[in-house]
């Protein structure tokens, strides 16, 4: 079943004016998307429709009124408004009514104008959008024109305001620091605010990023799902505000930070605001991702669509376009394998024919980021081989703490010794905190590979083996005194975990709390300092 989604924007190739009735209709549409704004009786305009395109345009005719596409502060609205003006005499309130519509090609699109005014104090609002069909992406802005006698303090000024109605939404964000950029976090939206901004000037983008993903009705994944990604053209100090109201319809706000932000609009002067840029996909994050990168590469990098520094082919007497890229993709994850094998057996001591042996009677398993292999009271009795990802074992103490027990990477076993060994239910928790591929292998087919030779029974020795000497390496570093130590050791030998794994996990492994880890972290970049 379709979601129909309602949103504030007329982004489109084409651009047309059609009656229903009485009322009038801007309709705006790419090759995939359909927009529609209808004219009220009230002459307000308003938001009707968007979503996947509407392929018969008697449909038009059919759809609701919808909300005010532009809410201004100081009317009979109750939630967070676009636009808040104040005015010399004192007058914080602001009424829009559509005044006319223009089209307009531009590169690589069309822009379309919708001219909103207050018939009182002739304040004028211009809705610019910009469609680009084949990339499917959009971009939104306003342009407040002062008309009157004296100069206007803009209170709030939002680039777009983008109204939607699903049974559930999902926010992805994206936040960070220090060598923990772009960790994301999603979730669920009810009733109420939720916000995603940022106050610190010049370094806006520190610890948040102005970016997003909302899904609609369901958590969107790679592949499928009605998902919203959008960005803002903005350096400074931003702001997103999701609300969703009483009747479950959902709200988007975006644009500068008001924080601190009034702005003194002189008589006809006008003040544009930054540009919203974004997508809806109807098949997942993937495509919608494809969606801005083609988009970026054609109108906003340099040189995006010319000779850039990339990866090497991994044949590159012949490149790709001989073998074609499934062959290539082919090679290329035969590098990967081989890469891992010899990590493993540098890590367990086996030679490469043992690992061969191994993998022979395990299975191959793509794993996503918060993919749980075992789960705290669960019976799985499966082993498994890290071939790519990041993992975290942990369990939960006897005052409710989430404690990090170890983490493994590419070449580490992954098992709990509780269901292995014992067949019991487990004690420990198995967490992807990456994206990743292991081999795995059941209890039954390890225990029978292992007893079909003598040199199968080595393999199994000097696995175990390995495990017996980590655990007690992890016994003698343990404890708060030696935790500088220990994080050493980690990014020595696990890098990569500062990219997947946030820094709670790490300072629980350690046995300190955030705030030491975040110490002995200064500690060491101040020291970098002083040797350079």
């Amino acid at each position: 079943m379709k979601i129909v989604t309602k949103l504030f924007v007329a982004l489109g190739l084409l651009a047309f004016v059609c009656k229903a009735g009485a009322k009038e209709q801007i309709v705006v549409e790419t090759g995939s998307t359909s927009l529609v704004f209808t004219v009220g009786d009230n002459g307000r305009l308003y938001q009707s429709y968007f979503g996947k395109r509407l392929t018969d345009k008697s449909e038009y005719a059919m759809l609701p009124q919808g909300k005010e596409a532009y809410m201004t502060h100081g009317m009979e609205d109750y939630f967070e408004p676009a636009l808040h003006i104040t005015r010399s005499d004192g007058n914080p309130s602001t009424l829009l009514k559509y005044k006319r519509h223009e089209t307009k090609a531009c590169d690589g699109g069309t822009e379309t104008v919708i001219y909103l005014a207050d018939p009182v104090y002739a304040d004028e609002v211009a809705m610019h959008f910009v469609a680009y069909a084949k990339e499917d992406v959009f971009k939104a802005w306003t342009e407040i024109f002062n008309r009157e006698k004296s100069a206007i303090t803009l209170e709030k000024y939002a680039s777009s305001m983008l109204h939607m109605y699903a049974p559930k939404y999902y926010l992805t964000q994206y936040n960070g620091d220090w060598a923990t950029e772009a960790g994301s976090h999603t979730q669920e939206l009810y009733f109420g605010k939720k916000v995603i901004d940022t106050k610190l000037g010049a370094r806006a983008d520190m610890f948040c990023q102005p970016f997003f993903q909302l899904s609609l009705g369901s958590k969107a994944t790679e592949r499928e799902g009605e998902v919203l990604v959008g960005t803002l053209a903005w350096t400074g100090n931003f702001r997103f505000t999701f609300e969703v109201d009483n009747l479950g319809g959902l709200r988007v706000i975006s644009g500068i930070n008001p924080y601190a932000s009034q702005y003194t609009l002189a008589k006809n002067k006008s003040f544009r605001t930054p540009e919203f840029i974004f997508t809806l996909s109807q098949s997942g994050t993937g495509h919608a991702s494809r969606n801005l990168h083609d988009w970026a590469r054609k109108y906003q990098i340099k040189d995006g669509q010319g000779d850039r520094m990339t990866a090497e082919c991994p044949v590159p007497a012949v490149g790709c376009g001989i073998f074609g890229q499934k062959a290539c993709r082919t090679i290329l994850i035969r590098v990967i394998m081989e890469t891992f094998e010899k990590c493993l057996c540098r890590r367990s001591g086996l030679s490469m024919s043992d690992v061969e042996a191994l993998k022979a009677h395990m299975t191959r398993m793509e794993i996503q980021k918060g993919d749980t292999l075992v789960r705290r009271g669960g019976r799985n009795t499966d082993i498994y081989i890290i071939v790519d990802g990041i993992w975290r074992a942990s369990y939960v103490n006897s005052d409710g703490n989430d404690i990090t027990l170890w983490f493994a990477s590419k070449g580490d076993l992954l098992f709990s010794s509780w269901c292995f060994v014992g067949n019991m239910p487990s004690m420990i928790a198995l967490e992807a905190m990456s994206d990743g591929v292991v081999y795995g292998i059941s209890r039954s087919d390890a225990e029978d590979f292992f007893m079909s030779s003598v040199e199968a029974a080595r393999i199994g020795r000097r696995l175990y083996e390995k495990e017996i000497f980590e655990i007690e390496r992890w016994l003698l570093s343990s404890g708060a005194p030696r935790a500088r130590e220990r994080y050493e050791t980690l990014l020595d030998e696990k890098a990569e975990l500062l990219q997947h794994v946030p820094l709670k996990y790490i300072a629980s492994y350690l046995f300190i709390t955030p705030q030491s880890l975040s110490r002995i972290r200064a500690e060491m970049a101040r020291g970098r300092k002083k040797r350079h």
